[in-house]
């Protein structure tokens, strides 16, 4: 990471944008994952992620100005069977950023967490997507979603090049939002985990308000 920074320096003598990609999903059960399948996801999703934006942050702190763009997912906001790890990771980056965003404002710094829903690549084929190893058959809510899944594969909604262009338009943006979700069922699904999430708080809003002192 270290040396692939230095490379840009050299080149370009600045670092304006970091885009964080790198990234997989693997999917099954959370009783079937081993402790090693979550920490290899967590690693590539999650630490990579956060070594990569350290290298580059000294520099744009020098520079007083720079754009970090870090892909999450809509998973990272609406969970479902067998996204346990991954909605977990991309749940991590969200947050990390909104909190990074926070700390690195006054520096001209902006960071993003971008959570697309869909997109038309081979992310759910199996040179990218992982099962975990072991398989419990009376798990069938993750069978069926699984099934799924596979008959959305190569028919997701998002078009990967329209997915660049809005990354390119979001890093010239003057005031960057702290997330942005892309696609029509990204924000169709964000829109009914808030209602969710507000009608859970106001059915058990005497137990929550119970715990502060008088």
């Amino acid at each position: 990471m270290q040396a692939a920074v230095a490379k840009v320096m050299a080149r370009w003598g600045r670092l304006d944008v970091l885009a964080n990609n790198a990234g997989y999903a693997i999917l099954g059960a959370f009783e079937e994952f081993s402790l090693a399948e979550v920490k290899q996801n967590f690693d590539v999703n999650v630490f990579g992620l956060m070594q990569m934006t350290q290298a580059v942050l000294p520099i744009m702190h020098a520079q007083q100005h720079g754009r970090i763009i870090n892909i999450a997912s809509i998973s990272g906001t609406v969970a479902g069977p067998s996204q346990s790890i991954y909605s977990a990771t991309k749940a991590a980056v969200i947050m990390m950023s909104e909190a990074l965003a926070a700390e690195v404002a006054p520096f001209g710094i902006q960071v993003t967490a971008v959570g697309p829903s869909g997109v038309r690549t081979d992310f759910l084929d199996g040179r990218s997507m992982k099962r975990s190893a072991k398989t419990l058959p009376e798990y069938q809510v993750v069978a069926q979603t699984m099934t799924g899944l596979g008959q959305l594969n190569h028919h997701q909604s998002g078009d990967p090049v329209l997915v660049g262009q809005a990354i390119v338009k979001l890093a010239q943006l003057a005031h960057a939002p702290r997330r942005l979700y892309l696609g029509n069922w990204s924000v169709a699904a964000l829109q009914t985990k808030i209602e969710e999430v507000v009608n859970e708080v106001n059915q058990h809003l005497d137990l929550t308000q119970s715990i502060d002192h008088e």
